[in-house]
């Protein structure tokens, strides 16, 4: 999973990198294997990262963040997984002379970035990501997220830092936070059950868009108490932008609306067999949840297709309404996984059901959790 925290701030600024550290534990759930951290002076300015990893790719100390160039110009933290990097690392390898350290998608990422135009460059990625890039000649900060924003991303404001973070809560702890609750997201909280994008919880925190991206100038931002979004994107040295649009990517493939319905199922079947199998490159075993519906089935029929011997997990429930570790059991037996199924009792249930907003960053109601 992973998790990133940073902040950007004046050196006169109260915020000492023991306390940046100490935040960045709360969030080490997100990533347990290695906490990470680099401090940097940009044009009177300090930019702290930090990185909590979950070791997927490349175990070793390589794939540690945050990552830094060869050349020294980049730094970068991550948190998610580029499925198609090895693909990507071979297109580099193809135009320039790279010298790899390790195996993992975050030195891919670093280098594709450094070298190739930034907006082909993200669309040229497959995967789940939100990441914060540092230009070390051009003093400008590179944040950007997923296509459909798989992966978290709050920004925080204030007239003293910028912040940003996978979660809610390092942010929170920043000396001078605004913790003033923003009324048109309790609003859409009670319409939704969520809080949409761009909004937070919070007055002057925000949530990145997915497929966009931000550019930071270091020369030019001023942080503030900005009252909104759009407030804060259209503020001297910010540059904003989607760099991936679905309607405009579906009106790209005209060719696809004269397809009959043998080749939709075709291309739907080795579109999803294509992405079941990028997304089972790890260096630590893998398995899938199953609940016995048609999504995790299928994507657990296809990994048992092209690996075989797949871990299949289930949480059933000793109050048959709400159990469905029958169905999982079911559709395990017919592919022939390795299964397990824990069963949660009402007890389980009542002791877990009070840390439940403790795995949210803000109010969330809907029924899937």
């Amino acid at each position: 999973m992973c998790g990133i925290f940073g902040c950007i701030h004046g050196p006169d600024y109260n915020f000492q990198d023991e306390q940046f550290k100490s935040l960045l534990k709360t969030i080490e759930h997100r990533g347990p294997d290695n906490l990470g951290f680099s401090s940097h002076y940009i044009d009177g300015q300090i930019v702290k990262f930090g990185h909590a990893r979950l070791s997927i790719i490349d175990l070793n100390e390589t794939g540690h963040q945050p990552m830094h160039s060869e050349s020294g110009k980049y730094s970068i933290i991550f948190n998610g997984e580029i499925y198609n990097h090895i693909n990507v690392r071979k297109y580099l390898d193809s135009k320039y002379r790279i010298s790899w350290k390790g195996t993992s998608d975050t030195e891919t990422l670093l280098n594709l970035l450094e070298r190739e135009d930034l907006r082909l460059s993200l669309n040229r990625l497959e995967g789940m990501f939100s990441f914060v890039l540092l230009n070390h000649s051009k003093k400008e900060i590179i944040i950007s997220r997923d296509h459909s924003g798989e992966k978290p991303l709050y920004l925080s404001c204030s007239n003293n830092y910028f912040g940003f973070a996978s979660d809610l809560n390092p942010l929170k702890g920043i000396p001078g936070f605004n913790n003033t609750l923003n009324k048109k997201s309790v609003e859409n909280f009670l319409q939704y059950n969520y809080i949409p994008n761009p909004d937070s919880i919070y007055e002057s925190s925000f949530k990145l868009p997915p497929a966009s991206c931000l550019i930071l100038d270091l020369k030019k931002f001023k942080s503030d108490h900005f009252s909104s979004f759009e407030s804060f994107i259209s503020s001297r040295g910010v540059q904003f932008f989607n760099w991936w649009n679905l309607k405009n990517n579906l009106d790209a493939k005209e060719s696809w609306k004269s397809f009959n319905d043998l080749e939709v199922e075709e291309n739907i079947t080795n579109l999803l067999r294509s992405s079941v199998k990028s997304q089972l490159i790890s260096d630590v075993p893998l398995g899938a949840f199953l609940s016995g519906g048609i999504d995790s089935s299928l994507v657990t029929a296809l990994m048992q297709e092209i690996n075989g011997n797949t871990r299949t997990y289930t949480i059933g429930f000793d109050f048959a309404e709400f159990d469905e570790s029958i169905y999982a059991k079911k559709v395990s037996d017919y592919l022939g996984t390795d299964h397990t199924t824990y069963t949660c009792g009402e007890k389980d249930f009542f002791d877990l059901i009070e840390y439940l907003p403790s795995a949210f960053s803000e109010p969330f109601a809907d029924s899937s959790q």
